[in-house]
């Protein structure tokens, strides 16, 4: 977590000083530059004082470490999620408007392209079905579909303005994606009701390594950040509140499944090996720093579809969210040749199965 974004901030001073001395996060002023005393000999004389430093130190480590609760805690929250108002509506996979608040949703998949084209597809559509609602897309890999977006938007006439709570901006390296994050809160003309992250994996993966334990703990900090700010942004009175926050990860493949020593035959079907071999990226640990997974792959269509268009299985893997158990734990959606969602049919719910046949 970044200095300036601890509550309370540090003496200004003190800011200033750190900054000019590349101290600028938790991790930085905790593991990178010695004790208090160490640092407070480096600092000009008279910007701050030991008790200042020690203070500061505190601080940043309460920010940095996760906050112990206890069963009684989990079994009340646990409760009040599965009270009769937060079970009535039974989320969709493809309604953005109908997911519990506030969360972050991992989505992930093996075509990079269409995931990214499906979720702008539920991104436009969620500011259609929410007229005061504002949306922020972060694109961390210059591959942002601004002309998808504009034809997406045009075939709504009955919301002429959403392109205009449809902010778009670029980020290429952390700090970048900190101060768009920072700028949510105090964005003071709209307030930022959804954020997409696209996709994340080109901030972090360069960050990690099989020899060092620092960029997993700032992929790990950025997370933690991005869920305080969303619980601040909900227990902020008179505003409306940042709702969802969907943050977009590659897949990469796994080791090929050894082959029988006899026959030297890896799998009786190829087609399902090469769909096992692929995983979110960015490890393991990523998964529970969200509260919902999704999972995206192209299949075969199980109607008939117009020529040049896309079939997308859309599958719900984990979710904190007992919500989720009455709804969609699988989806098949159809792309136009244009990007533009067409249908989502044949929902296979986890309490049995129904099915669906429904013109978006």
């Amino acid at each position: 977590m970044r200095l300036a974004s601890l509550n309370p901030p540090p003496l200004p001073a003190l800011l200033a000083a750190l900054t000019k001395l590349d101290i600028k996060t938790t991790e930085s002023l905790l593991f990178e530059h010695g004790s208090p005393y160490e640092i407070l000999s480096i600092l000009p004389p008279g910007t701050a004082t030991l008790l200042d430093l020690e203070q500061l130190f505190d601080q940043a480590v309460d920010a940095s470490s996760a906050h112990g609760a206890s069963g009684l805690q989990l079994v009340k929250a646990n409760q009040v999620s599965l009270s009769a108002d937060a079970v009535n509506t039974v989320p969709l996979l493809t309604d953005l408007s109908t997911y519990p608040f506030p969360q972050i949703v991992e989505i992930s998949g093996t075509h990079a392209l269409e995931r990214s084209v499906l979720v702008l597809n539920l991104a436009i559509q969620y500011l259609v079905d929410s007229p005061t609602t504002s949306a922020l897309w972060i694109d961390c890999s210059g591959s942002f579909h601004a002309s998808l977006a504009e034809s997406l938007a045009q075939r709504t006439p009955t919301a002429p303005d959403v392109l205009s709570r449809f902010q778009v901006s670029s980020a290429f390296d952390l700090d970048t994606l900190y101060e768009l994050v920072n700028f949510i809160p105090d964005n003071q003309e709209r307030q930022i009701n959804l954020i997409v992250i696209d996709p994340i994996t080109a901030i972090f993966s360069p960050l990690l390594s099989n020899i060092s334990s620092q960029g997993h703990s700032m992929m790990v900090d950025f997370m933690r950040y991005l869920r305080s700010l969303m619980t601040d942004c909900q227990t902020a009175e008179g505003r409306d509140t940042l709702r969802l926050a969907l943050v977009l990860n590659d897949s990469v493949r796994t080791p090929p499944l050894p082959s029988n020593s006899r026959t030297g035959d890896r799998s009786a079907n190829s087609t399902v090996e090469a769909q096992s071999q692929m995983r979110p990226a960015l490890g393991p640990s990523f998964a529970y720093l969200s509260d919902s997974a999704i999972w995206i792959t192209k299949t075969r269509s199980s109607i008939q579809t117009a020529k040049g268009s896309e079939t997308l299985k859309v599958e719900l893997t984990k979710s904190k969210f007992p919500e989720f158990s009455t709804g969609q734990s699988s989806l098949e959606v159809h792309l136009d040749e244009n990007g533009v969602l067409q249908h989502r049919v044949a929902a296979e719910v986890m309490t049995g199965f129904t099915a669906m046949d429904e013109t978006v």
